[in-house]
């Protein structure tokens, strides 16, 4: 019964050992596959990881590509940017310069106002048509216009004084702002001037011939009785924006001087009257010269 027992306990032994042997061998083999699955695994990871590193590589390639040709834009940006600075040197000087030339013109340009002021205030009119008066004779730059018994003056000095005065008169009525002659044309000519009626074309000499004659020159005193229309058209005109009056009053054919009348024309006049009624037209263009001078809002250059 011992013998048989202890056959029975060492074949139990037995099986144990064998079970053990068979627990051993399945764990193997369960770690093995598990062990291949991991390498496998790993295999795989290490793989995705190559294929990154090679991406990550490449990026890297190109990021250094692009690192270096914005270094070479860079440099070239910065060249262009020394060539602007440079430019703008170059041309801020040349600024600098210009406004200086600009200062300096500037600056001449008021000199110059101030002189055309100083030049203005000389009244360039009355220089150019200078009317003056000499003993009962008015004068217009030097040429006296009249007659009288004891000082015959040459009438191609009467002609000249005539021409200037045509002259003048047409400068004035050009040049006034807003003016503009009705019914007359005055055409300055030196000393054969003279003046065309509008409506019949006629042509009327402001220039004389020959002695004072006890009847005038008919055609000669119709010239001047237009001159003096002409006149007092340029004469309403003033009056009629201004508070200007002439020192002698002028009507058709009559200059008034302290209530006294004296006629522009030859005929039927004394040389003595005829000669004051020439120097008071005269002293009223002296007056328009300096009124427009003075006035400069009736636009006279």
């Amino acid at each position: 019964m011992d013998e048989q027992l202890k056959g029975l306990e060492d074949e139990c032994a037995c099986y144990r050992k064998f079970l053990e042997s068979l627990k051993t061998d399945r764990l193997y083999r369960c770690d093995e596959k598990s062990l291949q699955s991991k390498i496998a695994a790993l295999k795989a990871e290490k793989n995705s990881l190559l294929a990154e590193w090679r991406k990550l590589e490449n990026d890297e390639q190109k990021l250094n590509e692009e690192l270096n040709q914005m270094k070479i834009d860079l440099k070239s940006e910065k060249d262009d940017e020394q060539k602007l600075w440079k430019q703008f040197l170059i041309h801020y000087s040349r600024l600098l310069r210009l406004e200086e030339e600009e200062q300096f013109l500037d600056q001449q340009i008021k000199r110059a106002k101030l002189e055309l002021e100083n030049l203005s205030s000389l009244n360039v009119l009355n220089m150019t048509f200078h009317i003056w008066e000499q003993g009962s004779f008015g004068t217009i730059n030097g040429f006296r216009l009249g007659r009288l018994p004891h000082s015959q003056v040459e009438w191609n000095e009467i002609n000249a004084a005539w021409g200037q005065i045509a002259l003048l008169l047409t400068i004035l009525m050009e040049n006034v702002e807003g003016f503009c002659l009705s019914g007359y044309k005055i055409f300055p000519m030196g000393s054969n001037s003279y003046i065309r009626i509008i409506s019949t074309g006629v042509d009327l000499p402001l220039y004389g011939s020959g002695g004072f004659k006890p009847f005038g020159q008919k055609k000669f005193d119709q010239a001047i009785i237009a001159f003096v229309e002409c006149f007092c058209q340029l004469q309403k005109h003033f009056e009629s924006r201004s508070e200007f009056r002439l020192p002698y009053r002028m009507h058709k054919d009559l200059i008034e001087d302290n209530k006294r009348e004296y006629s522009v024309r030859m005929q039927f006049n004394s040389e003595e009257r005829w000669t004051k009624a020439m120097k008071c037209l005269l002293i009223n263009l002296r007056w328009t010269i300096s009124f427009v001078v003075t006035n400069k809002s009736f636009g006279c250059h």
